[in-house]
């Protein structure tokens, strides 16, 4: 890290403490190189946030920007919607501008009340031109405590094997929604060794597919001389959401943090002023935890996770952990989640397997759970998940030009995900009435003037899918006049059988019951579907009627539901229920965990359940147990 020059005192001061120093970090001087000389024209430019360090703000909150303009010139600064650049919304001044150096101006700035939650560009308009950073300001209605956010590690693009980056990561995890995505590093393979600085231009470009704030770390392939130019004012910096507190470090094999004492310095410093978060975490590149080994060197490593709750430590790789790499060092620090994710491209590096990978991070209030429950695996690792699961497929275009719009969602992944998102464009009808949906919720629903922009809200089984339709409500597809009911216990305990031929299957008795309601007053017929685990299951009633059924105006119908399974991943899971009726399928669900009755059974369920020798902090049986 850089000593502290006098630019940077100067902005600290007139900032003040306790902030000084988290400020000042994450916006060290620029290198003499890439640093105007006074003699020359001002070039007006903003310092801070850029797309490579963003920043959050409630609606009607206050963002501060660090810019460059010419002498007396007045900064009007605008949200740009990053998603739909014709919104645009000014910010407004909240106090008089602060003026250091030559000619660096820090202007605190109110977002108004009438712009929507949503990413922003920040558009600055001066000199007779507009400068924009794309995607470096998100807009919350208000902080969550429950939220998600995403890891993404070594891409290495221009290996043989990794000509280009993965295009489904930005699709699926836009998906899921995170509050915001860290990316460790290491995004390029060339950068640094064949002095390509224009690569930091490449990263921007794919990191400005995902639909969430994007803070970029800087790795030993990167061109670090430029990252200042391209990214962000320093290589090191902050994360504030909320009540929770991240540093980004500078931490590679050319410039280890163990060698760094004024990083050092300045992480304990930050970790003791924001000891009263609800958590603090670090994000780095290197996955040798150097900085971790300084501190218990100092004795000091007990003291920052207990008194100054550092909760995570978060790094770059190729492979997910073994929980044996470091162990020694990590050990005797409980409540401590070192976190490592396998490589996010298809590049075979080392122990990468050649998948792309990204990891889910869920936070809690004050626990984290990150582990994807991966299906029949033999070896212990703390997975990540696996890109090429999720897919969405339109009937129509998304275009806006059409009403309705018509969606599929599927899920092949060993796990379901709540408060998932998507952007449905519908075309307006001539009443400029507003859209509805089914299938999920309408978060918020922007005019573009010809068509209607709408977020919708919705939640993803495992190993299924979800049909959505948003649209004028005259246009939706109508609901069939019938009505599901599951009827299941909370926790499902599976007993392997064996069948002829040596066939293995899973059997289970709890009852479980579905319940077919005709609400209207006519005859109707239905036929039934439940799914569980990525298997249907058959049904049996009370009558040798077979499926599909015809149900009596106003009449129900129970139906038995004969848990057996050809294979069994243990843990929690969706059971789906629809009618194939329905072009919608819609879904009647019910959250159910899946156990293993007979311990010593050594199939392929076997496989999935966590060892008991893993640490207790990162097995993934319980997602809130931490």
């Amino acid at each position: 890290m850089r000593r502290t020059a006098p630019l940077l005192l100067a902005a600290a001061t007139l900032l003040g403490a306790p902030t000084a120093w988290a400020w000042a970090a994450s916006i060290t001087t620029r290198p003499a190189q890439v640093r105007p000389k006074t003699a020359d024209p001002i070039e007006t430019e903003i310092i801070a946030p850029t797309q490579g360090r963003p920043v959050f703000s409630q609606v009607g909150g206050a963002i501060t920007c660090l810019l460059r303009l010419p002498e007396d010139e007045p900064p009007r600064l605008f949200l740009q919607n990053s998603q739909f650049p014709k919104l645009r919304y000014p910010l407004l001044p909240s106090g008089l501008l602060k003026k250091f150096g030559d000619g660096y101006i820090s202007s605190d700035m109110t977002v108004a009340t009438s712009t929507p939650p949503g990413l922003y560009d920040l558009v600055l308009a001066a000199a007779g031109r507009e400068t924009t950073h794309r995607r470096s300001v998100s807009l919350v209605a208000s902080f969550k405590t429950n939220f998600r956010f995403v890891h993404l590690s070594n891409m290495n693009i221009g290996d043989p094997t990794a000509i280009d980056f993965d295009p489904q990561i930005p699709e699926e995890v836009n998906l899921l929604a995170p509050e915001f995505i860290v990316a460790t590093g290491d995004y390029t393979e060339w950068a640094r060794l064949c002095d390509h600085p224009t690569d930091w231009q490449r990263v921007l470009d794919y990191m400005a597919q995902f639909d969430a704030p994007v803070y970029l770390l800087c790795g030993d392939h990167d061109h670090e001389a430029s990252f200042t130019r391209y990214v962000a004012n320093s290589p090191v910096g902050i994360i504030d959401y909320g009540n929770y507190h991240g540093l980004l470090l500078l931490d590679h094999g050319s410039h280890p943090i163990d060698q760094d004492d004024d990083q050092i310095s300045w992480v304990l410093h930050d970790l003791e002023a924001n000891r009263n978060r609800t958590f603090n975490f670090i994000v780095t590149h290197s996955d040798e935890l150097g900085l971790l080994r300084r501190l218990r060197e100092a004795n000091l490593a007990e003291k920052a996770v207990r008194d100054f709750k550092l909760k995570m430590i978060i790094c770059g790789g190729q492979a997910d952990w073994d929980y044996r790499e470091f162990a020694p060092l990590l050990n005797g620090l409980p409540g401590l989640h070192y976190i490592r994710t396998a490589q996010s491209s298809t590049a075979v590096r080392d122990k990468a397997t050649g998948n792309s990978h990204y990891r889910v991070i869920e936070v809690h209030v004050d626990r984290v759970s990150y582990i994807y429950p991966a299906d029949y695996s033999d070896a212990r690792q703390q997975y990540s998940v696996p890109v090429g699961h999720m897919r969405v497929t339109f009937g129509q275009l998304n275009d806006g030009s059409q009403d309705p719009v018509t969606v599929n969602v599927a899920n092949s992944l060993n796990r379901s995900w709540n408060d998932c998102r998507l952007w449905i464009r519908v075309r307006k009808d001539p009443n400029g009435t507003k859209p509805s949906t089914t299938g999920g919720t309408i978060l918020r629903c922007l005019d573009l003037g010809t068509f209607w922009a709408c977020q919708i809200n919705f939640d993803l089984p495992d190993k299924g899918a979800i049909t959505l339709q948003a649209g004028s409500p005259d246009q939706l597809t109508p609901k069939l006049p019938a009505r599901l009911e599951l009827n299941s216990a909370d926790q499902l305990a599976f007993t392997p059988k064996m069948a002829g031929y040596g066939l293995t299957y899973f059997s289970c008795v709890t009852p479980t019951i579905l319940k077919i309601s005709n609400t209207s007053n006519q005859p109707l017929r239905v036929w039934p579907i439940v799914r569980l685990n990525g298997t249907t299951l058959p049904l049996s009633g009370a009558g040798p009627q077979p499926l599909p059924l015809t149900l009596l105006p106003m009449a129900s119908q129970m139906l038995r539901v004969n848990l057996t399974l050809g294979q069994i991943a243990p843990g929690p899971h969706t059971l789906q229920a629809y009618l194939l009726d329905d072009p919608l399928r819609r879904l009647t669900t019910q959250q159910v965990v899946l156990l293993l009755a007979d311990e010593s059974f050594q199939g392929p369920a076997q496989a999935t359940r966590p060892a008991e020798s893993q640490p207790a902090s990162s097995r993934p049986a319980d997602p809130l147990a931490h």
